[in-house]
């Protein structure tokens, strides 16, 4: 019976308050960005399949982030997503799926694993 209650709890809590914050947050990071120089609104479709077709980078000084590695042409660093000078605004779902999808290549990644096992 407790674990309905936090579902019941929580559920409600990440849609109404802790989701659409992070959006906006998003929303703000990439607008006020001095390495976008453009923005742009996109659907989590596009933005998928420019993140596949990156060579994508770990550095460890920032764990929940990603690089391009050509001179770091891509960015998704701190809720700011980019990609040669184009800042990408995604809907709050687009958000929380791009967000779960970086997480999925940072984990594929070897210097990720490598990081890990340090």
């Amino acid at each position: 019976m407790k674990r309905w209650m936090e579902h019941i709890i929580g559920i409600p809590l990440w849609l109404t308050i802790i989701i659409p914050i992070s959006w906006l947050v998003h929303c703000d990071m990439v607008k006020s960005s001095v390495r976008v120089k453009r923005i742009k609104k996109s659907s989590f479709k596009e933005l998928k399949l420019m993140m596949d077709i990156t060579n994508w980078e770990y550095d460890p000084k920032y764990p929940s982030s990603l690089f391009g590695k050509k001179y770091y042409e891509a960015y998704f660093h701190a809720s700011i997503i980019e990609f040669n000078g184009i800042g990408y605004i995604l809907t709050p779902l687009g958000y929380l799926m791009s967000r779960l999808y970086q997480l999925r290549i940072r984990k594929q990644l070897p210097e990720y694993k490598a990081y890990l096992v340090q």
